[in-house]
Formats: structure tokens, C-alpha cells, sequence
């Protein structure tokens, strides 16, 4: 794995969250029109404005659960989080984020609070709470799903092998 570090302010979701508080509008409007979708707006009215700055979302338990299509991790990937990070996933959901070039981390997030300063290390496993200055190991990421990420989704990493 190369390394990367991903720095950014955290905003926590301290519920566990489903693929229909991602996404509350109906599958067919929202993959007719993703730009129209604003994210948790059955949860949380005012996410856009609140998350200006956050570019890193964090979760509880089973993040994305219910999710079977890439919508929630697209929607989110299009309203500028660059990380999820959060104490397990649903796995479908956890790898169609990856398909579209969002990464995703298990990590302990009890000590993580909305606003905290993360830097993220990709190669080392390892978050740093500069807010609270303390560390965390994550489990380190499956090179095939990092490498998803680096080529910003499947799509990306199918056009790159066709061009060779």
C-alpha cells in the first residue's frame, strides 16, 4: 500500500445508521437526479450546512445497513465526505463505497467527537485525535478495496485497464 494520510474535521452520528437515513427519497428520483438528494434528511434537516467543513463522517455500529446499491455511499461521495469511519459496516455497503471511491475504516470511534481534528493514517493504520491527542489502530484495509479508493471507484479502475 502507498502511503496516505487523510487529515479533516470529524462530524459523529452517535445512532446507528441506515441506508434509508442516508437516503430518504425514493431510489428512482435519486439515481435520476443525485445532485437533488440531500443526505440524512429525515434524521438530520441541516447535515450539508453542518458537515461545510467535516469532511469525515463517523459512525457506530453496522454503518449503512440495509443497503444493497451504491446510492447512499454515491450520495454521500458527491456531498464531499472523503471517509467513513465507524465501529462496523454492512458489507454491502462497505464495499460499494469503496466501488465508487470512498473509503471506509473500522476503527474504535468512542473516542471521536463531532469537530475533533483526525489524521488519518492509511499505511500505518492509525488515526490521531489532535482535539483529544490521542491514538487509534484500525483494522488495516484489503489492498484490493484500497486500491478501489485510489483509483476513485470501479468504474475508474475498469476505464485505467481498458487503456492499456
Amino acid at each position: 500500500m502507498s502511503v496516505e494520510n487523510i487529515e479533516g474535521f470529524a462530524y459523529k452520528l452517535n445512532k446507528v445508521i441506515s441506508a434509508r437515513d442516508i437516503v430518504a427519497n425514493t431510489i428512482t428520483s435519486s439515481y435520476h437526479d443525485p445532485t437533488s438528494v440531500q443526505p440524512f434528511s429525515s434524521i438530520i434537516p441541516d447535515f450539508m450546512e453542518e458537515t461545510f467543513n467535516q469532511k469525515i463522517l463517523v459512525g457506530t455500529e453496522n454503518f449503512g445497513y440495509g443497503s444493497s446499491k451504491e446510492l447512499a455511499a454515491s450520495i454521500l461521495k458527491h456531498c464531499g465526505i472523503k471517509i467513513i469511519l465507524a465501529k462496523s459496516f454492512f458489507f454491502p455497503f462497505y464495499k460499494n463505497a469503496f466501488n465508487v471511491g470512498l473509503i471506509c475504516i473500522e476503527a474504535n470511534t468512542d473516542y471521536i467527537d463531532s469537530h475533533d481534528e483526525l489524521i488519518i493514517d492509511i499505511n500505518q493504520s492509525y488515526i490521531r485525535n489532535k482535539t483529544k491527542k490521542v491514538g487509534i489502530k484500525f483494522k488495516p484495509i484489503k489492498k484490493y478495496f484500497y486500491q478501489l479508493y485510489l483509483d476513485g471507484g470501479i468504474l475508474n479502475q475498469l476505464r485505467k485497464g481498458l487503456k492499456k
